[in-house]
């Protein structure tokens, strides 16, 4: 089964790896991801070390319109936003922990918003923090 989670942005307030990366440590989370990575570009797994151990993502970028035509009652809330940073991960939980933390990193560094589809949740970068904390809490990690 795939999980995913969207953050949906304004194009220009993309950041770069660097700018990510800080935004992670900001928040107090053991996870690093690819230095080389460049946000805009990539398509695919990025690989991340959490709590030292090798993990990661599926990670892409694409326009918004997409995931307003894929989840139609929610396009309202997404308006503003022309781009959409997509996350998916497989069962794994220490690839839904980078996931929801790298996700949250992103819609605080660049005042985006997170969507869950499976929950149906668009929350602001601080709403979302909280969730991801209830999140891996409850699965333990």
């Amino acid at each position: 089964m795939s999980m995913e989670l969207h953050v949906l942005v304004e194009d220009s307030r993309l950041p770069d790896i660097g700018q990510w990366q800080n935004a992670v440590d900001a928040l107090g989370f053991n996870l690093k991801l690819d230095p080389t990575l460049v946000v805009r570009e990539h398509t695919g797994f990025v690989p991340c070390a959490f709590k030292g151990q090798s993990s990661g993502f599926e990670f892409d970028v694409s326009p918004a319109s997409t995931v307003a035509q894929a989840y139609a009652e929610f396009k309202d809330q997404f308006s503003g936003r022309d781009t959409s940073a997509n996350f998916r991960w497989g069962g794994d939980l220490n690839e839904m922990a980078c996931s929801l933390i790298a996700s949250v990193a992103l819609a605080q560094v660049c005042g985006g918003l997170w969507f869950d589809p499976e929950s149906g949740s668009c929350l602001n970068h601080s709403e979302a923090l909280a969730q991801a904390r209830l999140d891996l809490a409850a699965a333990r990690i």
